[in-house]
C-alpha cells in the first residue's frame, strides 16, 4: 500500500481506498470477516466536531441496511479529556451510523485492563473532566 504526504497527514491512493472497500464488500458473502478496521478519530476522521471530508461517505459503505457495520469496527483516539460514551455519540452523530462506546477506546482505556492497580490509590492528572474520567475505574484518587 502506497501513502502519501499531504499537509502532514498521511493518506492512501483512490485506487487503494477502492480496493479496500471491496474487500469488505467481497466478505459480505463469508459469515464472519477475516479482518477489521481501527479507526483514528482526532485529527483523521474529525477535527472538533467538524467531519472531515468523505468520511461521512465512506462509512455509509461499512454499514448494511439496518445500519450494522459489516465488519468489526473500532475507533481510537490518543485524546483522554472525555468519556467514551460522549464520544461515541460525537461520532454517531456527525457519521449518521450508530456506534457505541464499546467500539471507542480513549488514552485511559486500556486502565480497565491494569486491575493490579484496582483500588489503589493513583495520582490522576490532565485537562478535562479527570474526576469523572477516574471515577470510572476502579482506583482511588
Amino acid at each position: 500500500m502506497y501513502v502519501y504526504p499531504c499537509d502532514a497527514k498521511w493518506y492512501i491512493s483512490v485506487r487503494e481506498r477502492n480496493s479496500i472497500l471491496n474487500l469488505i464488500q467481497n466478505s459480505l458473502f463469508k459469515n464472519q470477516p477475516t479482518f477489521g478496521l481501527l479507526f483514528d478519530i482526532d485529527g483523521v476522521l474529525v477535527r472538533g466536531r467538524t467531519l472531515i471530508p468523505a468520511a461521512k461517505e465512506s462509512f455509509k459503505k461499512l454499514v448494511d441496511r439496518n445500519g450494522e457495520f459489516q465488519v468489526p469496527v473500532v475507533f481510537v483516539t490518543n485524546a483522554g479529556n472525555g468519556v467514551r460514551q460522549a464520544k461515541a455519540e460525537l461520532l454517531s452523530q456527525v457519521l449518521e451510523v450508530e456506534v457505541s462506546q464499546d467500539q471507542v477506546m480513549l488514552s485511559h482505556s486500556p486502565l480497565r485492563m491494569l486491575t493490579q492497580y484496582h483500588n489503589k490509590n493513583v495520582l490522576v492528572s490532565g485537562q478535562g473532566p479527570v474526576a469523572e474520567i477516574a471515577q470510572k475505574y476502579p482506583v482511588m484518587i
